[in-house]
């Protein structure tokens, strides 16, 4: 550790203060670098003193009383080099377009930043029994009677009902957003495609056909589809509070997750948005529950044939909720024939039975409403599209004959100009995949040569383009395309919605505050609000918590939390990052926190 290099005897015992000043003033200079205000005469002139003392203080009281454990020093320097990197990282690219990962400033302010975060780190890995105790020692015995001992399911319900109504009426008839526009018209033109999940294309068709047919408004339609997502978010949010509840976490983490779940603006706003990624991170949250069973007493799981149905059920919704489920579950069942090899014949029967059921719905889908698959998903270039755009853009190496082959890609002449550092869809919807795939050898090659050519280029996109899952400091709305934290609005401009469809709102200041929250993405400048709502900060705290569970070596519980990073790794090869695509993160934290932090009695080292 870079702290060793301190020499500490009896003969040198202001060795630690003058270790803790000068590493307390190299993290606050790092912090002045990442957050811009080196330049701020009132930060250096007022704020630099308390947080430099602070840093003083936390390091001197700290570094060298809890180095002394080789093992939390390892996963303490883990940790704290992935947060300072993307602190760093999603700095330079928020400014300068670049990373910059090729330059010795970076990751001189990286090394700058590692003295404090590697305290912190390291003071809660090793204290983190001591911690975890304090916390959940806290109780308010009368709230915690009236809420989770009698009919905690109920009260819970309605208590999230309840908040969510005045955001409801504020957004009347509910926010028909993202792609559910596009659905409506396929629905009603009877021209259904696999591009959305067509078991949601058929939900939000049905609901809204019927509010036509019984009350002459397709607004009505939206508000029926609206009341019934808000009702199975609901429940199911009731149901993870009396899950903790049953099995016997804190009176701390039951009363902030239901909190959250009533209060939070991105819980309230998405459970009325006509999205697909709701039912997604519901079916996603409820198979992470069933998994969390499935380690803690796997004996008494696998005896029931019902616990085996529920999975296989569970796991088919979410594939046909996104199918990226499907790749996330192939990445489950190796660790489930792994951390679960003794009862290997059950966990087989799971994945065959889930991966059939899901082939044969696909092909009786695609036979009964006539849908021609896709052959080649375009999709699946997003990365490598980004990486060749941006090389296109910023080179000047390219010979003619690559510039031909990329040429031919084009259904638009210069496509490869659209090139956005935040999202591929204005190059992958301007590029035939078809062509791509017919010519798999040329463009691989292409690929490969343009990449060793210009591997900064490459790791660039990559990084810019997944900037907002990484970087807590991601500023939105964004001004380079679409991205904000979540879209709100009525009407799909681009595809021509019926405009029948339009807020009429109850309760207009409700509606001003939450659409600035959220389109504006104003929360950004609430302080606490900023981090908890932060899709950047619910990632990294999900990959934070991974590593604690390998510290921990209490690895059984990575079978469940696979699921999710298998899930986050599709995501991180998509166009885009928006919260929509990550919110199962959000809806899973309290079970995975419980997961994380539980001492609970079963199998949690097998592996």
């Amino acid at each position: 550790m870079f702290f060793d290099i301190i020499p500490i005897g009896d003969n040198m015992k202001y060795t630690k203060y003058f270790g803790a000043i000068i590493l307390a003033l190299l993290s606050t200079h790092g912090i002045t670098q990442i957050c811009n205000l080196e330049n701020n005469k009132f930060f250096i002139s007022f704020l630099f003193i308390p947080i430099f003392l602070f840093f003083y203080i936390f390091i001197k009281k700290n570094y060298l009383k809890i180095f002394k454990n080789k093992r939390t020093n390892i996963f303490g320097l883990i940790i704290s080099i992935l947060i300072s990197y993307t602190l760093v990282l999603g700095y330079n690219l928020t400014i300068y377009d670049v990373s910059y990962i090729q330059k010795i400033k970076t990751h001189f302010i990286m090394i700058e930043l590692l003295p404090i975060i590697f305290s912190v780190t390291n003071y809660f890995l090793y204290y983190q029994n001591k911690i975890v105790k304090t916390i959940t020692n806290w109780n308010i015995p009368t709230l915690n009677q009236f809420l989770f001992k009698k009919s905690c399911f109920i009260k819970c319900f309605l208590c999230i009902i309840i908040a969510w109504i005045p955001i409801f009426l504020a957004f009347y008839p509910g926010i028909f957003s993202y792609d559910s526009s596009v659905q409506l018209n396929e629905f009603l033109n009877n021209q259904l495609s696999n591009n959305n999940p067509i078991i949601h294309t058929l939900i939000v068709g049905w609901f809204i056909k019927l509010g036509n047919i019984l009350f002459h408004s397709y607004s009505i339609g939206v508000v029926l589809y609206t009341t019934f997502q808000m009702i199975i978010t609901a429940l199911v949010f009731s149901y993870i509070v009396s899950y903790l509840n049953k099995r016997g976490a804190s009176f701390s983490l039951k009363l902030i997750s239901l909190l959250l779940f009533m209060f939070l603006p991105t819980h309230s706003i998405l459970a009325i948005t006509t999205t697909k990624d709701v039912f997604f991170s519901l079916c996603v949250t409820l198979l992470f529950i069933k998994l969390v069973d499935m380690i803690r007493d796997p004996e008494k799981f696998f005896h029931s044939i019902f616990n085996i149905i529920i999975v296989i059920l569970l796991s088919l919704s979410t594939f046909i909720f996104r199918h990226n489920g499907y790749y996330a579950f192939l990445v489950l069942a190796i660790f489930m024939l792994i951390g679960l090899r003794k009862y290997w014949k059950q966990v087989l029967v799971i994945i065959l039975i889930t991966i059939g059921s899901y082939k044969f719905y696909l092909i009786q889908v695609n036979r009964i409403l006539n849908i021609t698959p896709d052959k080649f998903p375009g999709a699946l270039l997003c990365v490598p599209l980004q990486q060749i755009g941006r090389v296109y853009n910023n080179a000047n190496d390219l010979t003619s004959n690559e510039i031909d082959l990329l040429k031919n890609l084009e259904t638009e002449e210069e496509a490869f100009k659209n090139y956005k550092s935040h999202k591929s869809d204005d190059l992958s919807w301007r590029i035939n995949p078809n062509v791509i795939y017919n010519n798999l050898e040329d463009y691989a090659k292409l690929y490969v040569k343009l990449g060793l050519r210009h591997p900064i280029e490459y790791v660039d996109a990559f990084l810019a383009n997944t900037m907002g899952y990484w970087y807590i400091g991601d500023t939105l709305p964004d001004k380079e395309t679409y991205r904000t934290y979540i879209e709100v609005r009525s009407v799909d401009d681009f595809h021509n919605t019926n405009d029948q469809i339009k807020f009429e709102s109850k309760i207009k200041p409700i509606f001003n505050l939450y659409y600035d929250l959220t389109e504006k993405a104003t929360f950004q400048y609430i302080p606490f609000l900023s981090l908890i709502m932060s899709v950047g900060f619910q990632v990294i705290l999900l990959i934070v918590l991974t590593i604690i569970i390998l510290f921990n070596k209490e690895y059984s519980k990575l079978i469940p939390t696979s699921l999710i990073l298998g899930i986050l790794a599709t995501v991180l090869l998509g166009p885009v990052a928006i919260l929509r695509y990550v919110y199962y993160i959000f809806t899973i934290m309290p079970i995975m926190i419980y997961l994380v932090f539980s001492k609970n009695k079963g199998t949690y080292n097998n592996i």
